[in-house]
């Protein structure tokens, strides 16, 4: 960074930065969790939200049948007898 115009610098930066954002863009949500830790880092906010994708993701769809559900025996539909 020697001899550097300061515009030279923030496009140093600017350039870093892009590949540093490209690789976190490609960690899974648990991948990046265990990066937060490994480095120590606190980013709480950052935390809760990948825990929050990591949740969602795993939670059945609306309309999607769970496998508990999905071995239902259907319900018979007609008149009720009293």
């Amino acid at each position: 960074m020697a001899n550097m115009t300061r515009h030279q610098r923030m496009e140093e930066k600017r350039e870093q930065a892009a590949e540093r954002q490209a690789r976190w863009d490609t960690l899974t949500n648990e991948q990046k969790l265990a990066d937060l830790d490994r480095r120590g880092e606190r980013a709480e906010k950052q935390r809760k939200r990948i825990k929050k994708a990591i949740a969602e993701a795993s939670a059945p769809k609306k309309g999607e049948k769970t496998a508990d559900k999905a071995e239902e025996k259907p319900k018979a539909k007609g008149k009720k007898v009293k």
